[in-house]
């Protein structure tokens, strides 16, 4: 997923931009008809977060045992898709279809033919939200259809106002305030217990290193926090594997999701911090070494958000080929 040639897809639809809404719909007596379904990523994006996702966890049950303190209650949440080749912004809502079956949200996922994340991602899911309003608000097919065709014209506005990422053009503010979190504890220990958990993870598990799932602070930032996770952790990861990141508008944390992760990781959708604790609150014994290598990351993250480095210079082979991985053998000896 996100790795299709985007000049031949640009060749069969003349769009860089796509919006698809799938889902419940009270239009539609059980799931709607698919809206602008029409590139192979949003095929896959409906197949992995719908059909084995939400439909897998609500066939099993996996939520029906919840207790309400561990239940996030709706579906109300935003995710950034991240590939080699495109990036998949989304939002998720409570919906019902017109027998009043409400376990099943509906979906707008505009998918970007483009590997650049810009510096802010707010103006995206603005409009993405307007779609969502708007089609709460639709009571005919062919509303449901007119919502789409405006979303996609917002949303073409709204990348017209994006700029790539860099010092310059993302405010230095938005990641001071991240950084400087209270979430992160003290001395920023949060991110070091973040990095001492994937390092761990990737020591044991070589073959699958850049998939991974851990949940996280948003760190005070909202939306944003998104992006922001995805630029701090896109730099851990070795070669073109996908990250995905999910925030609920309703709790305060972030699920990260790299690579060929399991089906069954969308249990945290709605799973609270009671099931599923953050990690950067998980009182390890992180070595100086990684305090200080993490230190160094989270500096440059600050200064040059394009080109945050992995941490290396423990056990690596040379300039640039360190990864968290290469920490392992020299400084890290026993499982969690």
């Amino acid at each position: 997923m996100l790795n299709e040639s985007t000049d031949t897809v640009f060749q069969e639809t003349n769009s860089r931009l796509h919006l698809a809404l799938f889902g419940k719909h009270p239009c539609w007596n059980d799931h709607m008809e698919d809206i602008g379904l029409t590139t192979p990523s949003l095929l896959e994006f409906k197949r992995r977060l719908y059909y084995e996702g939400v439909s897998g966890r609500l066939d099993c049950g996996a939520w029906r045992d919840l207790q309400p303190e561990n239940r996030v209650e709706t579906f109300d949440h935003e995710l950034l898709w991240t590939g080699s080749t495109g990036v998949i912004f989304a939002v998720m809502w409570h919906s019902a279809d017109a027998g009043g079956r409400a376990s099943y949200p509906m979906v707008a996922a505009a998918h970007f033919l483009t590997a650049r994340l810009p510096a802010m991602v707010g103006l995206v899911f603005e409009a993405l939200q307007q779609v969502a309003e708007d089609c709460r608000n639709a009571h005919d097919r062919q509303a449901v259809a007119a919502a789409q065709t405006r979303g996609g014209e917002r949303l073409i506005q709204a990348a017209r106002k994006l700029v790539p990422m860099s010092a310059q053009t993302w405010d230095r503010t938005c990641r001071e305030d991240f950084l400087n979190h209270e979430g992160f504890g003290e001395n920023g220990d949060g991110f070091a217990r973040l990095f001492y958990a994937l390092t761990e993870y990737q020591n044991l598990n070589p073959a699958t290193r850049n998939t991974f799932c851990y949940r996280v602070t948003d760190g005070g930032a909202g939306t944003e926090s998104l992006n922001l996770w995805q630029t701090l952790l896109r730099a851990q990861m070795e070669g073109s594997h996908s990250l995905l990141t999910i925030r609920s508008r309703t709790t305060q944390w972030v699920d990260v999701m790299a690579g060929d992760f399991a089906a069954e990781e969308f249990f945290r959708l709605k799973a609270g911090s009671g099931e599923i604790p953050l990690v950067t609150d998980v009182p390890y014994n992180v070595p100086d070494e990684l305090k200080e290598q993490t230190r160094m990351v989270l500096e440059s993250f600050l200064d040059t958000p394009e080109m945050v480095p992995k941490l290396d210079g423990c056990g690596s082979d040379g300039p640039g080929q360190g990864t968290l991985g290469s920490l392992v053998s020299k400084i890290f000896r026993t499982k969690i």
